[in-house]
């Protein structure tokens, strides 16, 4: 996370909640590019699309936290 931080500086409170979602989705692509799997194309949308999570608003990652705390009945 250090490194991270320090390549794209400061992040704010639901950045920092989400990084993990972009650097996991950012991993399984590259590994499947190395798998020969997926296209670099393909590995490059895909760490595009997951990066646009960053951009959600406090709101938007509220909610979907709330929906993952709650447990099913």
């Amino acid at each position: 996370m250090e490194i991270v931080q320090r390549a794209v500086g400061p992040m704010t409170d639901h950045q920092r909640q989400v990084i993990w979602v972009v650097i996991g989705t950012a991993d399984a692509a590259i590994q499947h590019w190395m798998a020969d799997i997926l296209t670099l194309v393909e590995v490059r949308f895909q760490i595009l699309t997951a990066c646009r999570l960053l951009d959600l608003s406090t709101g938007q990652i509220a909610a979907d936290r709330r929906l993952a705390d709650h447990e099913p009945a």
